[in-house]
């Protein structure tokens, strides 16, 4: 049975794949994944849109989720990538 990577081990794949032509080329698709990942290494994983697109996007604070689809078009544009 193989272990589990390590954090260092996510750390160094995350930045193999934010250095990758996909991702260099969006701000956005490398902020939300390297979120996504920071987030999930500290067990946090109840992520949302808003704090997605507050936190990693830089929305601002009035951003609403419900009228803005920024959040689900980078995570789609995000999955497609990887």
């Amino acid at each position: 049975m193989k272990a589990a990577p390590t954090p260092d081990d996510v750390r160094k794949q995350l930045d193999e794949i934010l250095s990758s032509k996909w991702f260099k080329s969006s701000r956005q698709r490398s902020a939300f994944l390297a979120y996504l990942i920071d987030q999930t290494l500290q067990g946090n994983t109840g992520f949302n849109q808003y704090a997605i697109g507050v936190e990693a996007l830089g929305k601002g604070e009035n951003f609403d989720p419900a009228t803005d689809n920024a959040v689900r078009k980078v995570a789609s544009e995000t999955r497609l990538k990887l």
